[in-house]
């Protein structure tokens, strides 16, 4: 039961604690705390380039290329409307999943859902299943590839599973 409960929480429990999160007063303070050091940031690298622009053997230069100029304006308009830029995207998840919650597969990857796992196998139901797969594995050139995308599948539902158990 407690497991159904815990593996039942959604993006709608995840953007929830999100929201609750950033309307608090620490929060606030930290992200305007970053954001401030975000454009101190870029005014220091300005100068530290126009200082390096008239030491620079070849004359006087500016020594920020508008290609950097821009690169680093964007990182700061990134910093700046990060909050804005998460809370769009949340939106979207959000929405996503709450209109496509119903139609969620099993837990189980697809590999994993052909396999009997609760009901009680014979000796010759699992030897005819080895077979079965022994033959497989001898005729198809790409089994090797099939094998290793079960195991990233496994390895990435294991996380997917993680990630909803935690966070």
């Amino acid at each position: 039961m407690t497991a159904t409960i815990i593996l039942g929480i959604g993006l709608e429990y995840i953007d929830t604690v999100f929201q609750t999160i950033q309307n608090s007063s620490f929060s606030q303070y930290t992200i305007a705390g970053m954001k401030t050091l975000a454009v101190l940031f870029f005014l220091v690298n300005i100068l530290k380039k126009y200082n390096e622009g008239i030491a620079d053997k070849d004359g006087y230069s500016w020594g920020l290329s508008p290609g950097e100029l821009a690169k680093n304006f964007a990182v700061v308009l990134l910093v700046i409307f990060s909050t804005q830029v998460l809370g769009f995207f949340d939106g979207i998840l959000v929405a996503i999943e709450g209109q496509y919650r119903g139609t969620a597969p099993a837990l189980l990857p697809l590999q994993l859902q052909d396999l009997p796992l609760e009901e009680e196998v014979g000796l010759l139901d699992a030897a005819s299943m080895a077979m079965t797969l022994l033959y497989e594995a001898l005729v198809t050139p790409l089994y090797g590839f099939k094998i290793l995308a079960f195991m990233l599948s496994t390895i990435l539902w294991i996380l997917d599973l993680f990630i909803y158990l935690y966070f």
